[in-house]
């Protein structure tokens, strides 16, 4: 979740590695998932859909359960119908697919298991430890070691969606069209992530647009401003897959381990 070389440790004191704390277990109802921390999203969703369900988890599937529910920058929330357990402008909990309509990945977490600093294994909730169940969602913090998280299954079904790459002449019309996106568009189900740079797999400036609609319409009215622009149709990839483990992948190779 850090972008910069050495943020995530501090000097003279230590790194807990937490990758061994593994497992993905459903509940009888299937209406919600323990999970371990070591685990990635990707590994999450590729046992979730074996049961036609997934969850608002992080959109990178080689990115760790802890780290994205935990960890964050600070973003203010859309201006959706967001549940009320969404805070605006509160520190990040992850974004995902599906945060337009159901907040920050943490939002939809409904139980936290926690190493406290004394060793005390505890559990925080709405029930139990109230204040540090707010407070672990997105914070930042260091309250203590979690090993694992509860939350809550949706339903998994096709999305649409991929991404466009476009020629750096074009990001002027693609701000312009996410402006417009941003004070006009209503529709729940979709989701975006606009950028521009030099992407050294390409070796040349682009602009880009990440667009998905969730409910899997193919083009829909609500990303036509994007899909409409001239793309590079070389590295541009806008399909239709059943579930989000496929555009997980996506986006997983567009980078390597050891490289930022």
């Amino acid at each position: 979740m850090i972008a910069w070389t050495g943020s995530a440790n501090i000097q003279d004191g230590i790194t807990v590695e937490l990758r061994g704390l593994k497992g993905i277990h459903l509940a009888d109802d299937k209406t919600h998932v323990t999970i371990g921390v070591g685990e990635t999203w990707g590994s999450v969703y590729d046992e979730l859909e074996k049961k036609g369900l997934t969850t608002a988890g992080g959109r990178v599937g080689r990115v760790g359960v802890g780290g994205l529910l935990l960890g964050g920058e600070q973003i203010p929330i859309p201006r959706f119908n967001i549940p009320q357990r969404a805070y605006s402008n509160r520190t990040s909990g992850g974004l995902s697919f599906f945060s337009t309509r159901r907040g920050f990945a943490c939002d939809t977490v409904i139980d936290f298991e926690v190493v406290l600093a004394s060793g005390e294994i505890v559990h925080a909730n709405t029930h139990e430890n109230a204040d540090l169940f707010v407070a672990l969602k997105g914070g930042l913090n260091n309250f203590g070691i979690v090993a694992a998280v509860k939350m809550e299954t949706i339903k998994s079904q096709d999305m649409w969606g991929g991404v466009a790459v476009y020629g750096h002449e074009t990001f002027g019309q693609l701000l312009e069209a996410t402006s417009d996106f941003v004070k006009d568009e209503l529709d729940e189900d979709t989701h975006l992530m606009v950028s521009a740079g030099y992407v050294g797999a390409y070796q040349m400036n682009v602009a880009s647009c990440c667009m998905y609609h969730t409910k899997g319409v193919e083009n829909p009215p609500t990303l036509q401003r994007f899909t409409a622009l001239p793309m590079n149709e070389e590295h541009s990839s806008l399909r239709r897959e059943a579930g989000q483990v496929k555009f997980c992948d996506q986006l997983s190779s567009f980078t390597l381990d050891g490289s930022r």
